[in-house]
């Protein structure tokens, strides 16, 4: 296994760690700033497409199950379980990569299911775990589509409902994180009105690539 490096302070007494696929690598930047501030150090356990979620994903891109994703994720709750971390922060991508395979004909009860079996796994007295909801996602490429648009932005907006897609899925996994005793942050609020998700909030524009590769890769290597 190739074990990641450590960020924050790497000579911190307390450990937590960022697990999950590409859109937990998100949220990289402001863990470290947070880690570093806490004097924590933060493992960052991520590999593309990879959700958190126990499950088998069959990946179209690929024409088959991800059955590396199976293996990756094995290995990363057994090297997350031996740092004994205090927190441990996942997200993952709520409505693309696939179907899961292994869930039942319902979906969004599957994937609820998965996240509260990855849950059980990295359970620990006295940890706290995080589940931070997907974010919603742009029509397509945000920032083509604002450069083509300066004085229309509208155009580049789309409905809530569209961004956050499968909202049954989205509501059934935050329930069952809840129901779990894990700590849920739904960034939506941030993101959205109840019509309408913008690609402006005041002058910071909110995505940076196109909705097929919404998220950046984190800075470390998963276990494999």
């Amino acid at each position: 296994m190739r074990k990641p490096c450590m960020y924050g302070d790497t000579g911190g007494k307390t450990t937590i760690v960022l697990f999950g696929d590409s859109h937990a690598g998100h949220w990289f930047p402001p863990l470290d700033t947070i880690a570093k501030q806490r004097g924590w150090r933060l493992a960052v356990v991520t590999k593309s497409a990879c959700s958190a979620a126990s499950t088998l994903i069959y990946m179209s891109n690929l024409k088959r199950p991800y059955e590396e994703c199976v293996r990756w994720r094995d290995a990363a709750v057994e090297y997350i379980r031996s740092l004994n971390p205090a927190m441990v922060v996942m997200s993952s991508n709520g409505n693309g990569n696939g179907d899961a395979l292994d869930v039942g004909p319902d979906q969004a009860t599957g994937w609820a299911s998965a996240w509260r079996k990855t849950f059980g796994r990295l359970a620990r007295p006295g940890q706290k775990q995080v589940l931070i909801s997907d974010t919603a996602w742009p029509a397509g490429d945000a920032p083509e589509c604002v450069s083509s648009h300066l004085a229309k932005l509208e155009a580049c907006h789309r409905p809530t409902q569209a961004a956050i897609g499968d909202g049954r899925r989205r509501a059934l996994v935050a329930e069952a994180a809840t129901l779990d005793g894990v700590t849920v942050i739904d960034p939506l609020p941030w993101m959205c009105t109840a019509a309408k998700c913008p690609v402006v909030i005041g002058n910071v524009l909110v995505y940076r690539t196109t909705a097929t590769s919404p998220r950046p890769s984190p800075p470390s290597s998963p276990p494999s």
